[in-house]
């Protein structure tokens, strides 16, 4: 089971990641575990030109780099190549 908690918005983690506000999805990727991403994958994934897709790369934007923001970061470019969205850009 998670430890990861969301404090200041209105969201659990249970929720489906779709349903989190910005300020939850940036929680679960900072203070969150491979468990706890395991969901933003699944729904990156699923649709890597998502909402939820565009919302972590607009927090990778910043976010300091490290392994973290790597991970995300080639996340998002294997779904799209997955679907072939990197050969439509």
């Amino acid at each position: 089971m998670s430890a990861l908690r969301f404090r200041n918005v209105d969201a659990d983690p249970a929720d489906p990641v779709g349903a989190w506000p910005y300020e939850a999805l940036v929680a679960a990727i900072d203070r969150g575990t491979v468990p706890d991403w395991q969901p933003i994958f699944a729904e990156i994934r699923r649709s890597p030109a998502g909402p939820v897709a565009q919302r972590v790369q607009r927090y990778l934007v910043y976010r300091p780099h490290d392994a973290v923001s790597t991970l995300f970061t080639l996340a998002i470019e294997c779904a799209e190549k997955s679907t072939g969205l990197t050969e439509q850009r």
